[in-house]
This record gives structure tokens, C-alpha cells and sequence, in this order.
């Protein structure tokens, strides 16, 4: 979270109309696990017909090469760009909520990681109401002493799962949470304040008040930003979603323009 590619900045202005695509897991890795969870989707419906042969052999084998040997579920399930923008087909099944809402109320496992765990198995299906609540009322703790005594890539991982979950969801609740951990606790790095408050804001239904959510965020970010590093992270991200969505011009050209005054300033300081 140190960088932030064009690419991943841009991918944020689309996603009020593709909540449910999480783009800044983009890896080969992850690309891999979509494809094998597509291709035996497929062929599940007709194991039947594929039965004693090589094809099976390849889909549902029992060696490590098979397609199955090779899934992991908690992410070939994972909604790609195609999806972003459907509804979930699916709720998912009650085993699996009992399980998420039992992770919750472990207390041999850090808060962190069972809120982690459960905003990502949360993304694989449609989570009722009542495991969206319970998962809000984990977040409400939280703070990001307790996430940095976890470590810097699970603070990262936790409130970029989070900030998905909200959008996927539309859950106005979880997105001001994120928010809050996001932009108004301590040692965040601002690449990720950006990434994951911007990404909550995809929790608005209409696209005039993602826009002015979105502003929101990016003056809350100018405000904080404390060095020049910071400004220019912030800046390039502004910049690269305009870009992309004329339509936010409006909501975030006073600090716009206030970021690049204070960009001016800092190059004059060390010019001088």
C-alpha cells in the first residue's frame, strides 16, 4: 500500500456502478483462482455427463494437479469485472453464516483477524442483515492500535476487505466505519486512506451522493496530509479519478486547488 497504480486508482471511479468487483486484489494469482472457480462452475452441472473420463479426471481429480486440488474457495468464488455490477445471485448458505457469525464471537482469535476472516467470507455470497449488524458491531472497537499490534499488511487486508464489504453491499452503516478507521485513526499510510475510504463511498446507491462522499474524503485527506509525499498521493489519486469521472470535478475542486498550492509550497521549500 506504500504505491498506488494509475490502474488502481482509476478502477475506484467505477466502482458506485461496480460495487461488488474488488480491484485492488488484481494479481495473477487471483486471476487464476477466478478462472479455475468459473471453470468448474461449468462443469459441476454436468459432472454426470463427464463422468470416467479425462475431463473429470482434470476438473475433480484427486491429485494436486486436478482444477479442484488447486481452488481455494475463499477467493476463486470472488466476483470479477463481469459481476461487479450484478447482483448477488446468491445468499449464502446457512452453515456458512453460523460459521462467520462463530469466528465473530471467538475470543481466542485478535479481533482483527476474526473481523478479517469475516469480511472475507462475506464477500463470497449475500450475508443476511443480521451478520451485516454483527459484523458492524466488531468493527465499532477496533482502532488502529489494536490493528498495527497485528501488523501492517493485516491492517491493510482488513480495511480493504471491510471497505468491499460495504460497497458490495450498499451497507451505509460498515462504510462510515470505514471511514472512520480509514481517515480519522493514526498511522495509516495515506495510499490506504484513500484506497479504502474511497471504496466505501461505492456504498451509496445513486451516483450524486457517491460523488459528494467522495469529495468528502479527499478534503478529509488534504486536511491531514502532512508531508509531500502525502499531498502528492493524494493529488495523483484525485487527478486520476477526474480523469476518469468529470462528474466529481465539482465536488473536489476546492482541494484540488488547495493541494496543489500546497505542493507549490513544498517545492519552493526545497528549492530555497
Amino acid at each position: 500500500m506504500r504505491t498506488w497504480p494509475l490502474f488502481q486508482a482509476a478502477t475506484l471511479a467505477d466502482m458506485q456502478s461496480e460495487p461488488r468487483w474488488a480491484a485492488f486484489m488484481l494479481t495473477g494469482g487471483q486471476l487464476r483462482q477466478e478462472f479455475i472457480g468459473r471453470v468448474l462452475n461449468a462443469f459441476s452441472v454436468r459432472k454426470e455427463e463427464i463422468m470416467n473420463t479425462r475431463l473429470h479426471d482434470l476438473a475433480f481429480g484427486e491429485d494436486e494437479l486436478s482444477l479442484v486440488s488447486r481452488r481455494n474457495v475463499f477467493f476463486s468464488g470472488l466476483p470479477g469485472p463481469l459481476e461487479g455490477g450484478a447482483a448477488t445471485a446468491q445468499p449464502l448458505p446457512d452453515h456458512l453464516l453460523d460459521f462467520i457469525k462463530q469466528t465473530l464471537d471467538d475470543e481466542s482469535i485478535p479481533l482483527p483477524r476474526r473481523v478479517m476472516a469475516a469480511a472475507q467470507l462475506s464477500a463470497l455470497g449475500a450475508p443476511s442483515p443480521e451478520v451485516l449488524a454483527k459484523l458492524a458491531d466488531s468493527v465499532r472497537p477496533l482502532d488502529t492500535t489494536s490493528l498495527l499490534a497485528e501488523g501492517e499488511d493485516v491492517m491493510a487486508t482488513l480495511l480493504m476487505r471491510l471497505a468491499a464489504a460495504a460497497a458490495s453491499y450498499r451497507d451505509g452503516e460498515l462504510a462510515d466505519l470505514v471511514r472512520h478507521l480509514a481517515l480519522d485513526q493514526p498511522g495509516v499510510p495515506m495510499p490506504l486512506r484513500i484506497q479504502a475510504a474511497v471504496m466505501a463511498c461505492a456504498s451509496a446507491t445513486q451516483p450524486s451522493d457517491w460523488a459528494i462522499e467522495v469529495g468528502n474524503v479527499f478534503a478529509r485527506c488534504s486536511a491531514i496530509s502532512r508531508d509531500r509525499d502525502d499531498i502528492e498521493y493524494t493529488l495523483f489519486a484525485l487527478r486520476a479519478m477526474s480523469d476518469v469521472k468529470p462528474e466529481i470535478k465539482s465536488s473536489v475542486a476546492r482541494t484540488h486547488a488547495r493541494l496543489i498550492g500546497s505542493a507549490k509550497r513544498f517545492a519552493s521549500a526545497v528549492a530555497g
